[in-house]
């Protein structure tokens, strides 16, 4: 093979490993995606086994919360056993005489689980005088065959008993670990206890089988301990080449850059050579370029250049070498993707490699055992006779059973115990918890659906609100105080509009949309007059300090001269944040006030557009153009007739301070950044005269009385701004409806907050929500998506009344208006993806958030603007921080769609993206339709198992939700909620 088809090898090789980094993109733009979106082409349980395997990362929640949720009530046993029973290859036939059969050991160690604790832990406990909390947790008729079996083996030889329970026959080697591990001194004293007390009897029948394991299972050859610790290793090749990655990368944090002309390999090149030591041991690997010093270095660690029978352990070393700092090398991988001329992962993946091979020189150990796969945990042979004597005793199979297994029957019950572990556990448990919530979903959503729509009456106001999970509440909230009056519609957050969003203060344009979609067009706020003085004096000087390179030699002398009166600011935001917030804003409007502006979303006539630049998407849409975007939005959520005077165009988005994060508060479907651009936008397009006659030739007749206002609410403050139409008659009402509905909805969300009172009035609640906004310490300014765990697509007349307690996406959709099921499938191509990834990443970042997210906010510090490392220096923190996935059940979200299930089926054949999570089951698919409520299984639609549920009523939310701080089960409102649909 040549040298360049050896490198070509080489980097395919890289390129198949970078599968397995993460896909993040720069904190400013972050946008939630499914964390194994490469694996997607996989069911999901198959594409979670490999996870597992090959990252070492947990891929589902502990047993111990599905164990919880299986004694409240939360997972039926009933769906349990279901899952069990698909599953394959259980034999029925019985391992030996009384012994159980493989398919009734598997159902009692899924059923019971099993403890894992370490038997020396228990034995110092029992040696301490507690009991055996492994025992204790036993059924008493468990415990009872344990102790009986104990008894009759202390009758009939006590010695032989006692010499089983502690491995000797020595009489000093036998009172010296009845001691440590009994609490006990002597043979009669074991035989006394055993004889009368139940408790220690179990416990010592559960020992006694647990001996007759040990002497029927095989040793195993234990694994070599490595003490080199990788850690440290890595550690040190983070100290030379992470600085050098992170100015690279440098999105404007930091005041001084390196050159980027001479490229990632040539700096971390001179970097490497600055150091003697490194010198010496790295510079002979060093070539001309990344690929050709990859290929060296390759070869020095022990594996061949890419050749057929080579690729598998070069695939091994090069995806073990980036798995040693994922987020650098996914950070890496992203910007070459998306920026062409930004640093190479090739590059990246030579300087590690040839660093990692010169500390491990230094160290004296072979860089294959630092590079190894990790290696799985073998368990000793006592903690493996402590979970098969479990396995057995939970089967009835006592000591003096035990005592006459064949070895043949050890191993095969040892065999079973490890094929039923944890692992396997979970994912039967997995799949009987979502059965369950499945069905109480299907089931509210089902008898809300058959119950007679109350008669509508005129709105006073229509909300078109973004489907987010947050906003759920939010319309609720609108609906229970304005009854009939107030009628609420989800729909995507950009609302129909693929923009490109520039403001007054914004240097460019930034995409409003969802990251599958593609910009069509720029929307501007254009100034109509010239900026405020001190506005345009502020913006010139910090210009002029950026131009003469002055800003940080005059922060240094500012910070003299102001310091004292910073120290003061800060001290108010630190005790008072929120009045300190709500001064800062109204200073900031005296002094800042921006000048009067028009929003640009139609097209302007030539000589108003001015040049413009070669290759610019078109400013603004075209009347035609909006009208089919404006128009097909209306139609999809079924708003075509009977206009309010008033209908509120709300995007949303989160306002908060010292929160590296705060993209992923955003709105979703405008692609991380807030939707108030969008709704702006949307609200203009809706006003002009041109473009509602040309609705009015789309079927959609919007009176001249009607007014679409601009809205934005925030979700962290839960306060709502109105835009553009701030003069028009009724918008005062409008906000002061908006302000009570804020003050409901602060309370319902504050419920998970464990530090507002349960007592706490919805005006308090809102007071609260406010000062966590503006709070610089708080790490929970609000919990985002965290309680997200369904989407419905339907009409809203079949969720309105229902409290869904924050966890429901609702886009609204009336599939009578789409008989062809166009709108749906645009709706689902943009809606399902978007929601999916909110879901997973979610759920990845929960049930592992040290290998899938960030971990703690506390120690998170902000690197270049793209992203956070723990501490000084650690690998860049991906995923989301802890404290915003706590609370966050990890389930995969069901999609529930009102329409035909012959409509739904077809649109997700033709939708590749939204099929693949389909048939691999990263979602769980439901219709309903008039012929009763349908699950995707297996390819296709079956009817939904709908047992009969019982549906909590309340009169309305707060009477629901107060004084709760866990997730709380659909309950039918019959309030003012009730009191209209739309």
């Amino acid at each position: 093979m040549t040298a360049a088809a050896s490198i070509t090898a080489l980097e395919e090789s890289l390129h198949r490993a970078a599968r397995w980094l993460p896909h993040q993109g720069p904190l400013a733009g972050f946008v939630h995606t499914n964390t194994l979106s490469e694996l997607e082409h996989l069911p999901f349980h198959e594409a979670l086994a490999r996870a597992s395997r090959t990252l070492g990362a947990s891929v589902r929640a502990p047993e111990a919360e599905y164990r919880q949720m299986l004694a409240d009530g939360r997972l039926r046993e009933a769906d349990l056993r279901a899952a069990f029973e698909a599953e394959p290859g259980l034999s029925e036939v019985p391992l030996g005489e009384g012994l159980p059969s493989p398919r009734a050991l598997a159902w009692t160690v899924l059923r019971q689980g099993l403890d894992e604790t370490h038997w020396r832990l228990r034995a110092f406990q029992v040696a301490e005088g507690r009991p055996d909390p492994l025992v204790a947790a036993l059924d008493p008729k468990v415990r009872a065959m344990l102790a009986n079996g104990a008894r009759r083996a202390f009758s009939r030889d006590a010695v032989g008993a006692v010499a089983a329970l502690v491995g000797s026959e020595d009489p000093a080697t036998q009172r010296r670990r009845l001691r440590s591990q009994q609490g006990l001194e002597s043979v009669e004293q074991a035989l006394s206890v055993c004889m009368a007390d139940d408790g220690r009897a179990a416990e010592m029948g559960f020992a006694l089988v647990a001996a007759s394991a040990r002497r029927g299972l095989p040793p195993r050859e234990r694994l070599r301990r490595d003490h080199l610790d990788r850690e440290a290793v890595h550690r040190e090749v983070d100290e030379v080449l992470v600085p050098v990655v992170a100015a690279l990368l440098d999105l404007g944090q930091a005041d001084l850059r390196p050159d980027p002309g001479p490229g990632l390999f040539e700096i971390g090149r001179r970097a490497i050579l600055r150091r003697a030591d490194l010198r010496r041991l790295a510079g002979p690997l060093l070539r001309e370029d990344g690929p050709a010093t990859l290929a060296a270095a390759v070869q020095a660690a022990g594996v061949q250049v890419p050749g057929p029978e080579a690729a598998e352990g070069v695939d091994e070393l090069l995806l073990r070498l980036l798995l040693a700092r994922p987020g650098w090398a996914g950070s890496v991988a992203w910007r070459e993707h998306h920026h062409p001329g930004a640093p190479r992962l090739v590059d990246y993946a030579a300087l590690r490699l040839v660093l990692t091979i010169a500390v491990c020189r230094q160290e004296g150990v072979e860089p294959a055992r630092v590079l190894a796969p990790p290696a799985r945990p073998n368990r000793g042979l006592s903690s493996r006779a402590a979970l098969v004597a479990q396995a057995l005793a939970l089967s009835f199979a006592g000591p003096l059973r035990a005592e006459g297994m064949t070895a043949t029957q050890w191993a095969e019950v040892e065999a079973l115990v490890e094929r039923f572990d944890a692992d396997w556990r979970c994912r039967l448990l997995q799949e009987a918890r979502e059965a369950t919530a499945l069905r109480l979903w299907l089931s509210a959503l089902s008898q809300r659906a058959a119950q007679a729509a109350p008669a509508e009456e005129a709105p006073a106001s229509q909300w078109l609100c973004c489907i987010d999970d947050r906003e759920e509440s939010y319309r609720r909230a609108l609906e229970e105080l304005g009854g009939g009056a107030v009628q609420t519609y989800g729909l995507a957050g950009h609302f129909n509009l693929t923009l490109r969003w520039r403001g007054l203060d914004d240097v460019r344009p930034g995409p409003r949309h969802p990251v599958v979609l593609a910009s069509t067009f720029r929307v501007e706020e254009q100034a109509l007059a010239a900026p405020g003085r001190l506005r345009a004096w502020v913006g010139r000087g910090a210009a002029a300090l950026d131009r003469l390179g002055l800003r940080s030699a005059l922060g240094a002398l500012a910070a003299l001269v102001v310091g004292p009166g910073a120290l003061a600011l800060s001290a108010w935001r630190v005790l008072r944040p929120r009045d300190s917030e709500a001064g800062q804003r109204r200073l900031r409007a005296r002094l800042l006030a921006p000048p009067p502006a028009r929003l640009v979303a139609l097209r302007p006539e030539v000589s108003e557009a001015g040049p413009g630049e070669a290759g610019a998407l078109p400013l603004g849409l075209s009347v035609e153009e909006a009208a089919a975007r404006v128009g097909a939005a209306l139609q999809l959520v079924g708003l075509t007739a009977g206009f309010a005077p008033h209908v509120v165009v709300m995007g949303h988005g989160a306002r908060t301070i010292n929160n590296p994060h705060e993209a992923a508060y955003n709105c979703g479907a405008c692609g991380g950044t807030p939707g108030d651009g969008n709704a702006r936008a949307f609200a203009a397009l809706a006003n002009d005269p041109r473009v509602r006659a040309a609705l009015r030739d789309r079927g959609v007749d919007i009176p001249d009385g009607t007014v679409f206002v601009g809205a934005f609410h925030d979700t962290t403050s839960d306060g709502v701004d109105f835009f553009d139409q701030v003069g028009a008659a009724g918008v005062a009402e409008l906000a002061a409806l908006a302000r009570l509905a804020s003050a409901r909805d602060a309370l319902e969300r504050g419920r998970r907050f464990l530090d507002l009172p349960s007592t706490a009035s919805p005006a308090q609640a809102l007071v609260h929500a406010e000062g966590r906004a503006a709070d610089l310490s708080q790490v929970r300014p609000e919990y985002g998506h965290a309680t997200n765990a369904l989407l419905v697509v339907g009409p809203r007349r079949v969720t309105r009344g229902l409290f869904l307690d924050r966890r429901a996406f609702l886009h609204s959709y009336e599939p009578e208006a789409d008989p062809t099921g166009e709108g749906l499938s645009a709706l689902m191509g943009a809606a399902v993806p978007v929601c999916a990834g909110i879901n997973l990443e979610y759920y990845f970042s929960r049930v592992d958030n040290q290998r899938f997210g960030a971990g703690s906010k506390l120690p998170l510090n902000l690197v270049g603007l793209h992203g956070v490392m723990s501490g000084s220096l650690s690998d860049l923190r991906t995923g989301l921080p802890r404290q915003m996935v706590e609370i966050h059940e990890p389930t995969r979200l069901p999609v529930v769609v009102f329409a035909p299930r012959e409509r739904v089926a077809a649109v997700v054949a033709g939708l590749p993206a939204v099929q693949r999570l389909v048939v691999g089951g990263w979602i769980r698919l439901a219709a309903i339709d008039a012929e009763g409520t349908w699950s995707w299984r297996d390819g296709a639609f079956v009817p939904a198992d709908l047992s009969p549920v019982a549906m909590p009523e309340g009169e309305d939310s707060l009477s629901v939700c107060r004084g709760r701080h866990d997730a709380l089960v659909p309950t039918l409102l019959s309030g003012r909620a009730m009191c209209a649909s739309s």
